[in-house]
């Protein structure tokens, strides 16, 4: 969990990064600029704080550049590559050792820590840091502005106290807020994925059986009018074949539904083992069962049911302590597209009814033929194998 979070902080700070660089670079152009043509000053000091301003702009605006360029190519990386984790820390450095040498010039010409409260603000607001990491950025921080004012400012003690404690407070501030910042980040992930995770469990259950754990009717209402369409690409045969558990109210009365339960559930592991990958198997509803077979004309269709057929009969169920034997009816159909919809089990329903009545434990199957006359049919021979 926290694994993943982290990443996606990452990814985040990067396209943050991506989507702010240019305008930064043309702010501190722009700032820049404005130094450069107003270096005639009242004073020597006011002067050389202008162009030492413009000096540090014109290099942030450049900083920014470089790293909008590098976050352009790093944005599409995987959130785990660890040249993503360099470059995120690499900017926050880059962005506060900004507002630490601005302070510095500012300190010859007012008390003030607006840069270091605005670095602070920016880093702890628009970067999600974990907050192990962020205390080393800002206490590093914090340490580096302490000594850099003590050995690089000309304030007086008095003065130089007040901008050293003003400054500590900001860095703190921005700490402060850099852990408020991730916790946020860190909640809303949580219910984002635990949202997420409910949503995928309600839709496993609406499109799952939950005795045996095979798709359902909604499934397959689905799969097969994507089947449909891929059909009518390619111009290929797929078949459904039926199924019915012969006489199954009689197993629950001789052993209990609990038993039945588990006969159903055998059942349906009996027949993924004899499945091609392509195979689709769906529990109807009760002891009935139907099998989507893709790319696969009528012929084969019947041998592949034929062949469950002999697997159930000869298959010797041991659930709850008791050796239970069923058979069961199968009914072959070429799946096709019909007027209604949902109407495409008519045929393979046909061919199953016609096997149920010619005495069980047998296999029908049923075709329809088009005649000239557009949208009229007649039934095939339904022919019991």
């Amino acid at each position: 969990m926290n694994t993943a979070i982290s990443e996606k902080a990452r990814m985040v700070n990067v396209q943050r990064i991506y989507w702010t660089a240019p305008i930064m670079t043309l702010t501190l152009f722009g700032v820049g600029a404005f130094h450069a043509l107003t270096l005639e000053a009242a004073s020597p000091v006011l002067a050389d704080w202008r162009r030492q301003t413009m000096v540090v702009n014109a290099l942030g605006g450049i900083g920014s550049l470089v790293g909008w360029v590098i976050a352009a190519k790093l944005r599409k990386r995987p959130a785990s590559d660890r040249s993503l984790v360099v470059f995120q820390y690499a900017v926050v450095g880059a962005l506060l050792l900004f507002g630490i040498v601005k302070a510095v010039i500012d300190q010859r010409m007012l008390i003030s820590v607006t840069p270091i409260l605005l670095v602070s603000t920016i880093v702890g607001t628009f970067y999600y840091l974990r907050p192990s990491r962020a205390v080393v950025v800002f206490f590093s921080f914090g340490l580096i502005y302490y000594f850099s004012l003590i050995h690089l400012s000309e304030l007086p003690l008095s003065a130089l106290s007040v901008s050293l404690s003003n400054g500590i407070l900001a860095v703190s501030l921005g700490f402060s807020l850099s852990l408020i910042n991730w916790r946020n980040f860190r909640l809303t992930e949580q219910q984002r994925e635990q949202i997420e995770s409910q949503q995928a469990i309600l839709e496993k259950m609406a499109y799952q059986d939950p005795l045996t754990g095979l798709p359902n009717r909604r499934f397959l209402d689905w799969v097969v009018q994507a089947e449909l369409k891929r059909m009518g690409r390619n111009g290929r045969q797929s078949c459904l074949i039926m199924f019915d558990i012969d006489d199954f109210k009689r197993v629950n009365d001789t052993y209990g539904h609990p038993v039945g339960d588990g006969v159903l559930c055998e059942t349906a592991k009996l027949l993924q083992k004899s499945m091609r990958g392509s195979d689709i198997l769906v529990r109807l509803g009760g002891e009935e069962f139907i099998l989507l077979v893709p790319d696969t004309p009528l012929s084969e269709a019947v041998s592949l049911a034929d062949r469950l057929r002999s697997q159930v009969g000869d298959h010797v169920f041991n659930v709850e302590g008791c050796q239970v034997q069923i058979t069961a009816s199968f009914g072959v159909a070429p799946l096709e597209t019909v007027e209604e919809t949902k109407n495409y089990l008519s045929s393979v329903d046909k061919a199953l009814y016609l096997a149920k009545g010619e005495g069980k434990n047998r296999i029908a199957f049923w075709q329809e033929s088009t005649l000239e006359s557009p949208g009229e049919r007649e039934a095939g021979a339904a022919v019991d194998v």
